[in-house]
């Protein structure tokens, strides 16, 4: 007799019907494990196990146009060219790299990459590793000539998220809210643009926390949704902010100097024409820039419900939960400030 499959799923027995069937059609094989991971903030994403291995599920958020898996099959496919080691698009029983099932939810599945779980504590090493990882990452991408559909709507698009926030500001659910969003519009609105760079293929959201792990440092990118053609600064910002949200969700305090490293790191990698002290100063700018975009989006999302998914935390409403990460945006944006 087969053991008792093992499903660790926070979702509805109904959820975990569908996620079945799912599993069932891209492998061909029942589930034997199931274990939900919880760390990304739109799609739904699974660890599913079976006779023939492990492999990754998604329930794609409706926030995502059908472009994004096409847009993800071909960075796969390029960055395999490449040399990286990162996971493949599996098919379903017609050929197709997504199923809807029969609540309208589209799912997709790809290669399960064997890693370690993120350490709780990065050091210097580690970061300078992550910096060069993302250094790395581009300049692959600067050898593909794909132009990738828009995935998200507004993704990156700043001017935007401002100019909405001031139109929902006044209904947010709290003087909090309200406060924090009056001081995020007028830090963007005095915030100068990043330096111009050549427009390329970037990743769109190289957060720590979508660089997989092996041995304590990280070694490819996974989440290919938002690949896009924009500025590497952008990236980079992104990478440094992610370090700061890290070491607050672990308790700790983040410091300049840590993302000056992941800063580093990249630079060491991509070896720019700037001299480090203004390389340094744009990276950081683009740091602000980019956490400055993502307070203003979850306090925007407190009253449209329309981007990032439910939180996982029962005790915490999914108001509070995006205040509160509204905030270590801010937080990482003021320690940004606090250095200039």
């Amino acid at each position: 007799m087969s053991a008792q499959p093992v499903y660790e799923s926070p979702y509805i027995p109904d959820e975990q019907r569908r996620l079945i069937a799912a599993a069932n059609a891209f492998s061909g094989c029942q589930p034997q494990s199931i274990e939900a991971i919880t760390i990304g903030l739109v799609n739904q994403t699974y660890r599913v196990g079976t006779e023939l291995g492990q492999m990754i599920i998604q329930r794609i958020s409706p926030a995502l146009h059908d472009c994004g898996t096409t847009n993800s099959v071909a960075i796969m496919e390029h960055m395999v060219a490449e040399g990286w080691e990162v996971p493949s698009q599996l098919r379903s029983p017609d050929g197709q790299h997504t199923l809807d099932d029969d609540q309208g939810h589209r799912w997709r599945a790809m290669s399960y990459v064997p890693s370690d779980p993120v350490p709780p504590m990065l050091g210097n090493a580690a970061l300078t590793r992550a910096g060069r990882l993302l250094g790395g990452w581009h300049l692959s991408l600067a050898k593909s000539s794909y132009q990738p559909q828009p995935t998200i709507a507004h993704y990156r698009d700043t001017d935007h998220h401002a100019e909405h926030l001031g139109e929902v500001l006044a209904v947010l659910p709290s003087s909090v809210a309200y406060r924090l969003g009056r001081r995020a519009l007028a830090a963007y609105d005095q915030l100068a643009a990043p330096a111009a760079s050549l427009t390329q293929l970037i990743h769109g959201d190289p957060k720590l926390t979508n660089m997989l792990f092996r041995g304590g440092h990280p070694f490819t990118l996974i989440d290919y949704d938002t690949h896009m053609l924009g500025q590497t600064w952008m990236d980079l910002g992104d990478l440094a902010r992610s370090v700061g949200c890290f070491d607050l969700a672990n308790g700790d305090l983040p410091t300049i100097n840590r993302l000056k490293t992941v800063i580093d790191g990249y630079r060491q990698a991509t070896a720019p024409t700037a001299d480090p002290q203004t390389f340094t100063a744009e990276a950081l700018r683009a740091t602000k820039h980019i956490s400055l975009e993502l307070t203003m989006r979850y306090l925007s999302d407190i009253v449209d419900h329309s981007y990032f998914k439910a939180t996982d935390q029962p005790t915490l409403s999914r108001a509070d939960y995006l205040l509160g990460r509204a905030h270590n945006q801010w937080r990482i944006s003021e320690l940004v400030s606090a250095k200039d």
